[in-house]
């Protein structure tokens, strides 16, 4: 409901909405992989060298609103998992709540060990990564993503955006971006070592060179960069999205 950037005063909250917040500290218990999912609002994942996760949900709710969001953590088959949730309460349903009721959400940060490689999931809310290099999966189903890493990287989302800035491409892994109708936008260091592949019926802006095969009313344009050696693989691939793949500046 209320998403400016930096501290909300309690002057600009409705008297009729209240902001709740939850603050944890877990051991991830050895897991080897993490899974965050937040479907009612926007997520930001950050590094930290402690082998912990630290959490911060922010949530906002009508006060008449009977529904209570909780933030679900544990450990299954190796993976730890964190899950917004808001459980069934009795007599509610969430399809017959007021208008202004639905517009609840909640919005998460977390702090997660540098070097877990992470699932992530948002439904129409932003999702940030920052500092990660162990390998991201990054899904949204009409969200924007945003990435700044160093490390193998597949991020999808539909109407969103995906944006990211690469500090380095020796990934184990190629890079798949892919959006339905959202633009993606790429930069890449100077001494990337990347052939690129970008697919679109949309517009394709480059720093680079390319080779470019034609569309036709069915078949999108396909474009080839080859950076460097072209020793990783990048696939940015849209439908109707515009490509942007630039180099950073010096």
């Amino acid at each position: 409901v209320y998403k400016r950037q930096g501290k909300v005063t309690a002057a600009e909250i409705p008297t009729d909405w209240v902001i709740d917040t939850i603050r944890r500290t877990a051991p991830t218990l050895g897991s080897e992989r993490l899974e965050i999912r937040n479907l009612f609002g926007d997520l930001r994942i950050r590094p930290t060298d402690q082998e912990e996760i630290q959490l911060s949900a922010m949530i906002q709710r009508h006060v008449d609103d009977p529904l209570r969001a909780e933030v679900l953590t544990g450990d299954r088959d190796g993976t730890y998992r964190i899950e917004v949730s808001y459980p069934a309460v009795e007599g509610a349903d969430p399809a017959m709540d007021p208008a202004e009721w639905q517009k609840r959400r909640v919005d998460l940060t977390v702090f997660v060990p540098a070097k877990r490689p992470v699932s992530l999931e948002t439904d129409r809310g932003l999702l940030e990564i920052k500092g990660l290099d162990h390998g991201i999966e990054a899904r949204s189903a009409h969200g924007d993503i945003s990435v700044v890493t160093g490390g193998p990287l597949i991020a999808r989302t539909g109407r969103g955006s995906i944006n990211c800035r690469f500090s380095a491409t020796d990934w184990r892994a190629a890079v798949e971006l892919e959006t339905l109708t959202g633009p993606i936008g790429v930069i890449l260091p100077a001494e990337a070592d990347v052939a690129v592949t970008l697919t679109t019926f949309g517009e394709l802006t480059t720093d680079y060179s390319l080779t470019v095969s034609k569309a036709s009313r069915l078949t999108p344009k396909t474009a080839h960069a080859t950076i460097g050696e072209g020793a990783r693989q990048l696939f940015m691939t849209s439908n109707r999205g515009n490509l942007k793949l630039v180099r950073e500046p010096f």
